[in-house]
């Protein structure tokens, strides 16, 4: 049976197509009629699905390692055994920032119990507003898209253009990259002082510290940075990259890594890095990292600017160690 796929080699606008099922050993994105996501996939096999369609802002979920199991959590999407119904706008792999010129590009309504909204809370939303070019086929695939950064008064505050490019190893295990450029407009964008952003992930229970339900219960996972800084420790430090690493649903050796481009601002960034499972890079939480005045994190683009963000997310087998982190990273930095 012929599904919805695109797959090919060259660069092409995105678009949908009817062409038959994917060939062994060759990167393709589905869009199947009934699920508005778009599926990528690897040698037949799904690695992660783009959500950008009536949702707060673009995400993808899920993301499958190298065993074939999750990494991210499932919830508000969907719900699994053993995973916190805590923090709605945790969405798996996704970027925001909570101020943004006033508004909060980070939580959503549903993150607040009822009534418990704080007084003044301005809501945005990262508005997907088209793809661009697209390379499938061999590695490494890759495709664009625009957006925009929309207040709760409908006004744009700045757009952004973003590359995802997705490649699998040798071992078998996967890199995806986020290229991320943010433009403002005809008046300056303001990314305020605050721990809650930026490039974000939230995995599953297996590479938790603790249990987000009860923070005295072990959950089996680790931190380490590129600093040799372990677990809680981790927090709000500096490092060029910070992994988490555990077991996935099957009980196979896993983790996921950030890596932060060398030409990232403030480079190495901080960690909101949280033993429930959050782990976020944030350049501009300085005052909460490092206990100093606010503003101290705040940074403007100036009205045409631009400022580019790139980061790399590592998918591995086993431990830091065996999957080799330092060295992935150190090839990371070689690309300009």
């Amino acid at each position: 049976m012929n599904v919805p796929i695109l797959s090919a080699v060259p660069v092409l606008l995105l678009s949908w197509v009817s062409v038959p099922s994917v060939s062994a050993q060759n990167w393709s994105i589905v869009k199947d009629e009934k699920d508005p996501a778009m599926q990528i996939l690897c040698d037949g096999m799904l690695v992660t699905k783009y959500h950008c369609e009536n949702v707060p802002r673009p995400f993808f979920y899920p993301v499958i390692g190298p065993g074939g199991e999750h990494l991210t959590r499932g919830y508000p999407m969907e719900w699994h055994e053993g995973e916190a119904k805590d923090h709605y706008h945790h969405r798996s792999m996704w970027f925001g920032h909570k101020g943004v010129n006033g508004v909060d590009f980070w939580s959503e309504e549903q993150t607040w119990p009822a009534g418990k909204k704080p007084a003044g809370a301005k809501l945005g939303k990262i508005v997907h507003t088209g793809f661009g070019s697209m390379k499938m086929g061999t590695n490494p695939a890759q495709f664009t898209v625009r957006n925009d950064w929309v207040g709760p008064d409908g006004v744009k505050i700045c757009e952004d253009a973003r590359t995802f490019t997705f490649t699998k190893t040798p071992a078998g295990e996967f890199f995806v990259d986020w290229d991320i450029t943010l433009k403002a407009g005809a008046v300056p964008v303001r990314f305020e002082d605050d721990k809650d952003g930026t490039m974000a992930l939230r995995v599953v229970p297996g590479l938790q510290l603790v249990s987000a339900d009860d923070k005295t219960k072990k959950s089996g996972g680790s931190i380490l940075t590129s600093e040799g800084i372990k677990d809680q420790d981790a927090w709000g430090k500096r490092a060029p990259w910070v992994d988490y690493f555990g077991t996935d649903r099957k009980g196979q050796a896993v983790g996921v890594a950030i890596f932060d481009h060398p030409n990232n601002l403030r480079h190495p960034t901080w960690w909101h890095a949280r033993d429930y499972g959050l782990f976020c890079a944030n350049p501009f939480g300085i005052s909460h990292f490092e206990k100093k005045e606010k503003p101290e994190g705040e940074f403007v683009i100036a009205a045409g600017d631009s400022l580019r963000l790139r980061y790399r997310f590592f998918l591995h087998k086993g431990s830091p160690e065996q999957a080799g982190v330092a060295a992935a990273y150190a090839a990371y930095t070689l690309q300009k």
